[in-house]
């Protein structure tokens, strides 16, 4: 439970600067706590997929469709699914980052979006 706890502070923080940072720009989130049996039946019905990224930052740039980021804590791991699932949007065309720090978070946005 502590490694999700960090990893939803990390994501916390993040969110909190992109959106002083780039007001402008929305951005997608999925849910950061851990779901009982049955929200999570609920959720896979209404089209939730496991293993999607964390957050996904709508804005196409240079030959990229958008980026997604994962977030871990610093002993984290990445799951099956969620190694499937980025390496699947990236071969779509799409940016994707695992990030461990609201710094590294912020320094993949930052190059990202650099024109």
């Amino acid at each position: 439970m502590k490694i999700i706890k960090e990893e939803e502070q990390i994501q916390k923080g993040f969110v909190y600067w992109f959106r002083k940072t780039y007001n402008k720009i929305p951005i997608g989130m999925a849910p950061i706590s851990r779901l009982s049996v049955q929200q999570g039946a609920r959720m896979k019905a209404a089209g939730y997929t496991r293993g999607w990224p964390d957050i996904f930052i709508p804005i196409p740039h240079k030959s990229w469709g958008g980026l997604f980021i994962e977030f871990k804590s610093a002993k984290g791991k990445i799951s099956e699914h969620q190694k499937k699932m980025l390496t699947g949007l990236y071969e779509l065309g799409y940016k994707t980052a695992v990030c461990r720090s609201i710094e590294d978070a912020m320094t993949v946005v930052r190059l990202y979006l650099k024109t």
